[in-house]
């Protein structure tokens, strides 16, 4: 229960940051920031007219018949804007760390996808992984490596 009050509240302190951040930021830069949701991770957007950039988190803690597992996933992308529009096309990079109880897993993936404004703070997209690489270590096991082609997420932001 206090791991969850402990997310809760670095949560609503980080949003808060961010939206009175915001502001300064963007006229200074001319960048935008928001909140969002990013391939089921909480996350932030940095966005620009020529790139973007998110940062994204998820904690997981169940406990059943006496046993508690927990999962801690981080994430983050950089991609550069090819195309201008209404649809503008995007291609660059994600990477993301996931830990578990008795291991963790480590991504990098190529991106190509696009998005649009439906209001004037709504930025939803969606992005398409060509191809994904992952290590996966579990302890006292062999580690295993993946490649998966063509998957991909649906994503929303609010921008400030």
């Amino acid at each position: 229960m206090k791991k969850v009050l402990l997310v809760v509240l670095v949560l609503m302190v980080t949003l808060a940051s961010v939206s009175y951040a915001a502001k300064a930021v963007r006229a200074e830069s001319g960048m935008k920031i928001g909140f969002g949701i990013d391939n089921g991770l909480a996350a932030l957007k940095f966005m620009s007219d020529a790139f973007s950039g998110t940062v994204g988190l998820f904690f997981q803690n169940q406990s059943q018949g006496g046993a508690s597992n927990s999962t801690f996933v981080v994430g983050g992308k950089g991609v550069f804007n090819l195309t201008g529009g209404t649809v503008p096309t995007h291609a660059g990079a994600g990477l993301s760390f996931t830990s578990f109880n008795n291991g963790s897993t480590f991504s990098i993936s190529g991106i190509y996808g696009a998005e649009t404004m439906l209001a004037d703070h709504l930025n939803v997209g969606v992005d398409i992984y060509p191809i994904t690489f992952s290590s996966t270590s579990v302890q006292n096991q062999n580690s295993t490596t993946t490649f998966q082609l063509l998957t991909g997420t649906v994503y929303c932001y609010y921008l400030f």
